[in-house]
């Protein structure tokens, strides 16, 4: 019933919006940044509205770009309705609600460790300071002299994860202690950053996201359980008498990197 409503106020009443300035609507450079952002993940009709919008607010903006605020008018939103929509209310109503609702904020919760290690869904993560605090972690590698192949790979740690609904502070843990922080020879020579092997040994990647890619589909195969034991009894990392060892070294680094993201977090607030 509200965006019916303000879908109405807008393209029939310029004068009575909240929004408005008489027949102009301005968006926030915050709230453009948030339309950029999103604009892959939507489908192609409203990827469509909002280039349109983009164009609209790059032409009229004085900055020549669309980084700063801009407005638009009542004749602009209803002419890329008809454009896209043919004037279809249902659509075009969600499409000027949305453009027209406060950016959303992202208020990422500091994690509590007694559910790090077993919680799988990580939608609610922040990217930056995850990626951070991966870097962070590899810092205290003992050969610092020795470029890290880690080294700003976390996002790609966090986005395979979340295809495949792993832990990623789990699978980052894993890389770093089977590379060395990514400072050992199979991570230098061959990109293999996960101690992965096959019939002929361990594996040749080509980079090291494709090793990023594979480690996850192979931790998404077995299946860990609770806090790694499962995944190291397998036998898969390491032989069984060590498995206990494995996981807890794993579980360790898991921690630190745990403590840096909740820091790096909450500093940023």
């Amino acid at each position: 019933m509200i965006r019916k409503i303000l879908l109405l106020i807008l393209l029939t009443c310029p004068t009575v919006s909240a929004f408005a300035q008489t027949d102009r609507y301005c968006i926030s450079s915050a709230k453009l940044t948030e339309m950029r952002n999103s604009l892959s993940q939507l489908a192609p009709e409203m990827q469509r509205a909002y280039n349109e919008l983009f164009n609209i607010l790059t032409t009229k903006n004085e900055s020549g770009g669309i980084e700063n605020a801009g407005c638009v008018t009542q004749q602009d939103l209803a002419q890329i309705c008809k454009n896209v929509w043919n004037d279809d209310t249902e659509m075009c109503e969600a499409f000027i609600y949305e453009i027209m609702t406060p950016p959303r904020q992202n208020n990422y919760a500091v994690l509590e460790y007694s559910g790090v290690l077993t919680k799988k869904d990580f939608d609610d993560i922040n990217p930056t300071a995850f990626a951070q605090a991966v870097n962070k972690t590899l810092a205290r590698r003992r050969d610092k002299h020795i470029q890290s192949k880690l080294q700003d790979m976390g996002l790609v740690f966090l986005e395979q994860a979340k295809q495949k609904q792993l832990n990623p502070f789990i699978t980052v843990a894993i890389s770093m202690y089977e590379s060395t922080y990514g400072t050992s020879k199979k991570a230098r020579e061959i990109n293999n950053i996960a101690g992965l092997q096959g019939a002929n040994g361990y594996i040749k990647f080509n980079n090291v996201p494709d090793s990023i890619a594979s480690q996850a589909a192979t931790v998404q195969k077995l299946s860990y359980t609770k806090e790694l034991n499962g995944l190291a009894n397998s036998g898969h990392y390491c032989a069984k008498y060590v498995a206990s060892k494995w996981a807890a070294d794993v579980r360790s680094i898991a921690r630190t990197l745990y403590r840096n993201y909740n820091a790096i977090l909450q500093s940023s607030k």
